[in-house]
C-alpha cells in the first residue's frame, strides 16, 4: 500500500512524503519504503526520489506507485497546484491516518 492515500493539493517548490508499506500472508506489516521503486506517471508536475519524496514542479496532476518484485501498488493521484506568495518555501509533509492495501506479499518472515 502508498500512503497517503489521498494526498493534499501540493504547492508547485513544496513536498510530500509517500510511504509504502507491504502487507505479509500473516498479516503482518512492514515499512519498505526503501526497497520499491518509485515513479511518477508526469515528472513535469512532480518528480518522486528514492526515498519517496514527491516535489511538486509545476501545476497538474500525477500519478505516484510504487514497484517492488514485479509488484505494483495502486496509484495516488497528486495534484500540483501554484504557489501562492505564502506558501511557496514551506514543505509540506502528511502522516496517513488511514492505509489501504495496494502492495501485499506472500512472503512469511
Amino acid at each position: 500500500m502508498v500512503t497517503p492515500d489521498q494526498p493534499p493539493d501540493l504547492p508547485v517548490g513544496s513536498t510530500q512524503q509517500f510511504t509504502a508499506i507491504a502487507t505479509f500472508s500473516d498479516k503482518s506489516t512492514e515499512n519498505i519504503s526503501s526497497q520499491v521503486t518509485w515513479k511518477s506517471s508526469n515528472t513535469k508536475a512532480a518528480t518522486i526520489s528514492s526515498a519517496g519524496l514527491a516535489t511538486g514542479m509545476t501545476s497538474g496532476t500525477t500519478n505516484i506507485t510504487a514497484t517492488i518484485y514485479g509488484i505494483t501498488s495502486l496509484s495516488r493521484t497528486l495534484s500540483v497546484i501554484p504557489a501562492s506568495a505564502t506558501t511557496s518555501s514551506t514543505t509540506q509533509t502528511t502522516t496517513p491516518s488511514t492505509t489501504p492495501n495496494a502492495i501485499t506479499t506472500t512472503t512469511s518472515h
